[in-house]
């Protein structure tokens, strides 16, 4: 991770209240009930955030940071006490080196990408730019999600390494039934592991809720925002239910709201398929490409030298892959 000099950090808990229910999300979803579950209740916010404190398991190097930073105090009357079951938030903030116009929360898409480690590593390269002279950068670890705990994890990393190695490229009939039943798997083991309560209040809906409890303890009326990918799925269901905070908001790389998992999956193919072309057309410009010079074979030329992989995987010197 990028060395924080000479920025000033602070990091806030949360606890979670996590509220009962049967029902198992789709991520960036909310489940319509089966039969015999109960609907998931509307997702309750964060609660009475305990403090600021030290940001020295994020960032390698915390010797020069002002710890005035690192203790910054919120108000504990804005937000109830939590009742339940709880987890805790992972925020971060690195303070506006200049006039202050306000916070700026960040989430880097997934979902599942860590805020808190975006923030740590971007703050350094935007040193001397306007967003760190006027802005605080505040990046939150929606639950179950990077330093936020309890962690979302529903594989241990044997299983994660066996679920890697299949090759999954079989469309047959008989691959696609095998691909499904990889993904019935791995949603009863989350399941088995986390519970359906945890899981029925893990999603965008309670997500949004928690990054207004953010914003309340940061104590802004009003919040800027930028989402990449699917933090762009956030940041609308976060202007659908508290629009009047949000003073500004850029949705980088935006997904349609109206296009279901299964369309969007195939649209996103379909994208990456015109990015191969337009780079099978550039390289075929270049001298030494190494597909050739014909445009027309590179996809060929790539299975050819992509398909085998999948049966009989190249060994590397390097250990990590």
């Amino acid at each position: 991770m990028s060395r924080l000099r000479p920025l000033s950090s602070a990091l806030l808990s949360f606890a979670l209240v996590l509220g009962g229910s049967a029902a198992l999300p789709v991520a960036g979803a909310t489940p319509e009930p089966g039969a015999g579950q109960t609907p998931a209740p509307n997702p309750p916010a964060a609660a009475v955030p305990q403090g600021w404190g030290s940001c020295d398991q994020f960032v390698s190097d915390t010797s020069d940071i002002p710890r005035r930073a690192m203790h910054h105090g919120v108000r504990p009357d804005r937000l109830q006490q939590p009742r339940g079951a709880q987890a805790k938030l992972a925020v971060i903030r690195v303070p506006a080196t200049g006039q202050r116009m306000g916070s700026l929360l960040v989430n880097p898409g997934g979902p599942g990408g860590s805020a808190v480690d975006m923030v740590a590593a971007m703050a350094p390269d935007l040193e001397n730019s306007p967003v760190r002279r006027n802005f605080d950068l505040v990046g939150f670890d929606p639950r179950g999600v990077g330093h936020s705990t309890p962690s979302l994890r529903c594989r241990t990393d044997a299983e994660f390494d066996a679920y890697r190695r299949e090759p999954m490229v079989d469309y047959s009939p008989a691959g696609v039934a095998h691909i499904e039943q990889l993904y019935r798997q791995l949603a009863q083991q989350c399941v088995n592991r986390m519970g359906s309560a945890f899981l029925a209040n893990a999603g965008t809906a309670s997500v949004a809720r928690d990054m207004d409890a953010v914003r309340q303890a940061l104590g802004d009326e009003q919040i800027n925002y930028l989402g990449y990918s699917y933090g762009t799925e956030l940041g609308t269901a976060y202007l659908e239910k508290f629009g009047n905070h949000v003073r500004a908001m850029v949705l980088d790389g935006a997904i349609d709201p109206t296009v279901g998992p299964i369309d969007e999956n195939v649209n996103q193919m379909a994208g990456f398929q015109t990015a191969f072309n337009d780079y099978a057309t550039d390289c075929a410009r270049s001298p030494g490409c190494p597909l050739g010079t014909d445009p027309s074979q590179f996809v060929a030329r790539y299975h050819a030298l992509v398909d085998p992989l999948a049966t009989k995987p190249a060994r590397t010197a390097d250990p990590a892959g």
